[in-house]
């Protein structure tokens, strides 16, 4: 059978004709999370088997979200993006549409570090990937691509002109206002 493709993410369970494990095991490897013979078909274990399923699903959904996600700003990290590079390159040659990569510093980074603790360069960094994420048009992602580097792929600025129009859009969000950390607690 098919690898369960139609809906990713949304649980699955096997009803299956006889309690076999090699099948169940097979119907696990396509992409479900569990599988029930008819003959066990009671109420309460189809219940019970769906509960674990949703949960199961569930756990593999905020799993792969935090494999691809930065932690500190919630914004896709590293790899993510060197995926997506990759996918908009060849998307680039088999379509011949274009795309712009931006890069976009938060300069002095080290020295808010260094002067007033991680926690206050913390919330710069969280702050900043808010505006950015705001400045960006829809079909166009920011990541976490470095400590200080946020990048953002833009499938929406094919062309000089459009990159250009793109930056000034990122750019004023965070330009807007200072970011004016919260004063932190000592113990």
């Amino acid at each position: 059978g098919a690898r369960v493709a139609a809906a990713p993410g949304m649980p699955v369970v096997a009803l299956t004709s006889v309690d076999d494990g090699r099948r169940a095991l097979a119907g696990v490897s396509r992409g479900a999370q569990d599988s029930v013979a008819k003959s066990e078909l009671a109420a309460a274990r189809l219940s019970h088997t769906i509960n674990l399923a949703i949960e199961r699903a569930r756990v593999t959904r905020e799993l792969t979200r935090r494999v691809h996600h930065d932690s500190l700003t919630g914004l896709p990290n590293r790899a993510l993006f060197e995926r997506r590079v990759d996918q908009a390159i060849e998307r680039a040659g088999s379509l011949g549409a274009g795309f712009s990569v931006m890069l976009v510093s938060v300069e002095d980074l080290k020295s808010l570090n260094d002067n007033f603790g991680h926690a206050v360069g913390d919330e710069v960094l969280r702050e900043t990937s808010r505006r950015l994420e705001s400045g960006i048009e829809s079909g166009d992602t920011a990541y976490r691509y470095a400590g200080a580097e946020p990048a953002v792929i833009c499938q929406s600025a094919e062309h000089p002109a459009g990159a250009t129009g793109m930056a000034a859009g990122i750019r004023d969000p965070i330009r807007r206002q200072p970011v004016v950390p919260r004063p932190q607690e000592h113990a």
